[in-house]
């Protein structure tokens, strides 16, 4: 039995050395800047490259370039025969298990061989798609690792220093409210989503209102992906658009910043981030002021939904995950940061709270009775909460916010706090603003990083890139004086 695989074994290994050849000459010959880009996508390391290039070294003198294949032909002719019988006497001396793995190594070598030889001489084969989707999950694996770490990498240093970062305001509000603007009666929402699609009816304007809030001065803006999640969309009629809009949603922020980079130019040394918006906003509710109203679906059904957006985030690019409207911890809370913790990126809870009388007694709670101060508590013990970079509050009333960082705080969370509460009233799909002197919200954010070193401040409904701007002015102000100080 050992005759047949060491001759097919032998065969396929000189089919590889033929492959080879064919391959150098067709490199020299009319392929030679098409075989460069592939090394240089999969040599990745300066090690890699110097192997590589002894690599060639030795098959070039093993195989000098020719001009033809005929030429080729001639010059392996004489020494192809002498060389099976070697490789052939030498096999005869292994094992047959042996013998059985040199045969599927040499058929899969020689399969290799033949994609070379494809890849080079069409440049448009089967041979082709594999190498390129090769090369694009390698792409895709390393800007994968490259977004897990900007956030650490662009913010590390202010947030070290003790610097205070910009968030953007209210998104799906403010495209509502430019809408009307524009043409009075286009409402720009969605009577049981809300924003859910605003990137599909208004994506000019939302692509204009990320930029806005850049320009303003906001180092964050959240895509308006807050409302694209499965059960959202399909209590709002369009599940089958549910991929389609989140990753829309995220492109048009980053739209929005490439556009303020260029505007900025080289001066602006510390390029925003665009983070994904998850939320445990109720699906198909019809009033904003009852919670309770939201058509749920089955625990692991919304499970999958919020898995399933957390993907698609991590491929449309965004830097970090918000999971957002955190009325509920123990039922929709908990799901939805676990959910988004299992891509990688970075994720920010934003909790939400509405009880002010609690807030009043120093012990805020959530809508389903979760007392703040023991949800950061749990956050704190670090055990299955590894992803979670920072707790903030968003969608709560100005005079609430202080009480609730404050709570945070005792429950042990020592972590990068943030706030960006909302103004106005939300009568679904509606939101009804209200005034706001820009200068009052300024004597709150200096209590909430003064009190509890917040250090992320931003909007949330209702407020807008007038607000923002005065926002980012005293974050500016206040970093350069801590700057100073250090």
């Amino acid at each position: 039995m050992k005759t047949p695989y060491v001759r097919l074994g032998a065969l396929a290994y000189c089919g590889i050395l033929a492959a080879a050849s064919i391959q150098q000459a067709c490199v020299d010959e009319s392929c030679a800047s098409h075989s460069n880009v592939k090394s240089a996508s999969l040599l990745q390391s300066s090690e890699a490259k110097t192997h590589a290039q002894k690599d060639l070294a030795d098959t070039k003198t093993l195989n000098p370039p020719v001009g033809s294949t005929k030429e080729l032909k001639s010059q392996t002719e004489g020494t192809t025969e002498n060389f099976f019988n070697t490789v052939e006497a030498d096999l005869l001396q292994a094992q047959p298990w042996m013998l059985e793995m040199i045969f599927a190594f040499g058929i899969l070598l020689a399969f290799l061989g033949f994609c070379l030889i494809q890849t080079t001489a069409t440049g448009n084969s089967l041979s082709g798609k594999i190498w390129g989707a090769v090369e694009q999950m390698t792409a895709t694996d390393a800007e994968v690792h490259s977004k897990s770490k900007r956030w650490h990498q662009q913010y590390s240093e202010c947030f070290k220093a003790g610097g205070v970062l910009c968030l953007d305001g209210g998104t799906g509000s403010e495209v509502e409210r430019v809408a009307t603007q524009l043409k009075p009666g286009d409402e720009a929402v969605n009577a049981a989503g809300w924003s859910c699609v605003q990137w599909k009816t208004h994506p000019d304007i939302l692509r204009g209102v990320h930029l806005k809030y850049l320009q303003s001065g906001a180092k964050l803006v959240i895509a308006n992906s807050y409302a694209t999640n499965r059960h959202i969309m399909k209590g709002a009629g369009y599940e089958h658009l549910t991929r389609q809009a989140t990753l829309a949603a995220v492109r048009l922020a980053r739209e929005a910043r490439d556009a303020h980079m260029a505007e900025a130019g080289p001066s602006d040394d510390s390029p925003s981030l665009v983070a994904g918006s998850m939320s445990c906003h109720p699906p198909g509710m019809a009033h904003g002021a009852n919670m309770n109203d939201g058509q749920w679906p089955e625990p692991a059904v919304e499970k999958k939904g919020y898995e399933e957006q957390a993907r698609l985030l991590k491929e449309a690019g965004a830097d970090v995950i918000f999971i957002e409207m955190v009325w509920d911890w123990k039922k929709h809370g908990v799901l939805a940061v676990k959910s988004a913790a299992s891509v990688g990126l970075p994720v920010v809870i934003s909790f939400t709270v509405f009880d002010a009388k609690s807030c009043d007694e120093g012990m805020p709670q959530l809508h389903d009775g979760t007392f703040l101060e023991d949800a950061a508590g749990e956050l704190s013990s670090g055990e299955g909460w590894e992803n979670v970079v920072a707790l903030a509050i968003h969608h709560t009333k100005l005079p609430l916010v202080l009480p609730c960082l404050k709570a945070m705080r005792a429950g042990g969370w020592k972590g990068l706090l943030g706030a960006y509460p909302d103004h106005g009233t939300f009568e679904m799909p509606h939101w009804r603003f209200e005034p706001l002197e820009a200068d009052k919200i300024l004597d709150y954010v200096s209590q909430w990083v003064e009190q509890t070193n917040c250090q992320m401040v931003g909007g949330c409904c209702g407020i807008g890139p007038e607000t923002i701007e005065k926002m980012g002015k005293w974050c500016s102000s206040y970093n350069k004086k801590k700057c100073q100080r250090r």
